[in-house]
């Protein structure tokens, strides 16, 4: 049958599509510009992943409690109302009637909290906003067969835990050894969000002019460091003038 709009759930195109398609490894990280569908197509998958998971144990993962409301469980209940059970303040939601814990991941004391759990699927937001040791315990309890994980972010800087274990060229490799897990990295660019008209992302490229490290976090997607610029215009690609 035709998808009746406001009551079915419609396939995304481009890359959403794609990655929605394409069957997932152990960690399934979502990176690149500000407002290019990743955190849609993150919720997509999720709902299908539990959908399809009636016996599952999945634990949602926020910066804190609030922004996982604002960021992914609004958004749910936008995308799904009558599949997502919620009430603020909860440590848990229902979806599809099955049970997600909810964490935070506000500071290096939270990995206390997720000790001696076990997870089938994890929902990582932000993840470059999680202390480091509450990334590797989140982790260790992702350990029933075929466990899988999925993590949003915007770039930081090149030498952040996330870009240096698990999404530079050498992490990679090292993760997709054979008989290991593996790790799918997709990144995101503005024209991968077909509902982004022109009008604002040309307005978003203005507000973050190109040459600042901001353009190049979060309207190219580039994982560069911040720390110690004395001229936000410099650029170290070769050929652009400020490199001998």
């Amino acid at each position: 049958e035709e998808p009746v709009k406001g009551e079915d759930l419609f396939l995304p195109s481009g890359k959403s599509r794609e990655f929605l398609l394409t069957p997932p490894k152990r960690l399934n990280v979502m990176w690149g510009a500000v407002r290019s569908s990743k955190s849609v197509t993150a919720d997509l998958y999720w709902l299908n992943r539990i959908a399809n998971n009636p016996r599952a144990k999945p634990w949602m993962i926020g910066q804190t409690l609030d922004t996982l409301r604002d960021n992914v469980i609004n958004p749910l209940e936008d995308l799904l109302p009558a599949a997502i059970d919620y009430t603020t303040g909860w440590r848990e939601c229902y979806i599809f009637g099955v049970k997600c814990k909810l964490r935070s991941a506000s500071s290096k004391a939270q990995d206390k909290k997720l000790k001696g759990g076990t997870m089938t699927d994890l929902y990582g937001d932000e993840m470059t906003t999680w202390p480091e040791n509450v990334t590797k315990m989140a982790l260790s309890r992702l350990s029933t067969p075929g466990a899988t994980g999925i993590f949003t972010t915007n770039p930081e800087d090149e030498d952040h835990y996330t870009w240096r274990d698990f999404l530079s060229p050498e992490s990679q490799e090292r993760l997709n050894a054979p008989g290991l897990g593996g790790i799918r990295t997709w990144q995101f660019y503005l024209p991968d969000n077909p509902s982004l008209t022109p009008e604002y992302i040309a307005s978003l490229k203005a507000e973050y002019p190109e040459g600042t490290v901001w353009h190049s976090r979060l309207i190219q997607g580039r994982w560069v460091i911040a720390e110690g610029r004395i001229w936000d215009f410099f650029r170290p690609d070769v050929g652009a003038g400020y490199v001998v």
